[in-house]
């Protein structure tokens, strides 16, 4: 049976609780159009998914570690998808940004039990669960993303969309859970929680700019592709939809093959081509006047940017400076803070100059996560 093995529940419990942000990715261009929202205002109303994923992963923390995983995720896949549900339909700005702020506080929240559970699972298996958790979730966003260009370019309404993909997400969601059992703590596992704030050393600091700074290229991806490609393309809505789709490619395959490429080659030169491979998607996206072209850069650019947060986390965990969970979290904070500032900046370069900008300022991110690879080898 799919579901029999421990790893095939988690796999399908991150995937259903990431089924409906892949379904609303592309729904976002609807809204601004509904909504008449210039960029700028439409940037920092999509500021409330990243702020609210900080909100979940700072106070939550405490709260979602007495729960468990399967209470966490029974609890908070369904608001998160609720709160998209609502965020897809708000009737302004103010509703959609505080819909996207109850998302993301429950996205948040899911982070924590779902890496430590798969943190566990893959000490008891003894083969690698983390990233290919991640992969899952990914993939997830790459059925959401096809799934809605299908039903954008059919003309379905938002809300009878999203009632054909809520039950979907959470019979899957229910399947997953249903016979689920915790794995064991690690023997070397940290008790303590971290606090809220943690603030950064220069080693995290080093790290951030090593693999967290691609975030803002994530952000331009998943939130602008679609309004890229009509904008920019004279793309139609099927087409759009399937930018998304395309760069939840690229981050799937990346995430799903990491595993086997970090059995093979060094940390440094593998990070080196992921953002390499990044570069040459956003160069790709940045120039190409052809629709299938552009979404073959977002491909690339998916999977460039796929793993570089997850080698910076691992190699966090790893310092000897304090403990992993501090380093972790320092890490994390970083990074959820380049997510809330990213579609607000994305949005004014986006006004103050042209879509095409917005992505080409990710090229200087991306070099200075080479510069500090090559110098300083974090994640060697």
């Amino acid at each position: 049976m799919i579901f029999a093995s421990p790893a095939a529940r988690l796999y399908t419990v991150f995937f259903a609780a990431s089924l409906t942000l892949g379904n609303w990715y592309p729904r976002i261009a609807d809204v601004q159009e509904r909504l008449a929202l210039d960029s700028v205002s439409l940037g920092q109303s999509l500021a409330g998914l990243p702020f609210g994923i900080m909100l979940g992963f700072s106070l939550l923390a405490r709260a979602v570690h007495r729960f468990g995983f399967r209470r966490t995720f029974a609890i908070g896949a369904p608001v998160m998808a609720f709160s998209l549900v609502t965020a897809a339909l708000a009737p302004s700005a103010p509703v959609l940004f505080f819909s996207l702020m109850a998302a993301g506080a429950a996205q948040g929240a899911l982070g924590i039990p779902g890496n430590v559970e798969a943190n566990r699972m893959e000490a008891a298996l003894g083969r690698p669960i983390l990233v290919r958790g991640h992969g899952f979730w990914s993939l997830a966003t790459l059925v959401g993303g096809a799934m809605a260009a299908a039903f954008r370019g059919w003309g379905v309404e938002p809300v009878l969309h999203f009632v054909v993909v809520l039950p979907v997400s959470l019979l899957l969601l229910w399947l997953g859970l249903k016979e689920f059992s915790a794995s064991p703590e690690r023997d070397d596992e940290e008790t303590a929680s971290a606090p809220i704030l943690v603030l950064p050393t220069r080693a995290i600091f080093g790290l951030f700019l090593a693999g967290g700074v691609v975030l803002y290229l994530d952000s331009a991806a998943s939130d602008w592709s679609g309004i890229l490609m009509r904008d920019a393309l004279g793309a139609g809505a099927i087409l759009s939809g399937l930018a998304l789709a395309a760069w939840a490619l690229g981050q799937t395959s990346g995430r799903l093959i990491h595993p086997t490429l970090a059995a093979r080659v060094a940390q440094t030169p593998m990070a080196l081509a992921f953002l390499g491979t990044a570069a040459i998607g956003v160069g790709v996206i940045a120039v190409s006047a052809s629709v299938p072209i552009t979404i073959l850069g977002f491909v690339l650019l998916g999977f460039g940017t796929s793993s570089m947060l997850p080698l910076a986390l691992s190699a966090a965990a790893r310092l000897a400076e304090r403990a992993p969970a501090a380093s972790v979290a320092s890490l994390s904070q970083l990074a959820f803070l380049v997510s809330v500032l990213s579609p607000p900046v994305i949005g004014w370069v986006v006004g103050a100059t042209d879509i095409r900008i917005a992505f080409l300022l990710g090229l200087a991110l991306l070099a200075v996560s080479a510069a500090i690879v090559i110098t300083r080898r974090p994640f060697a």
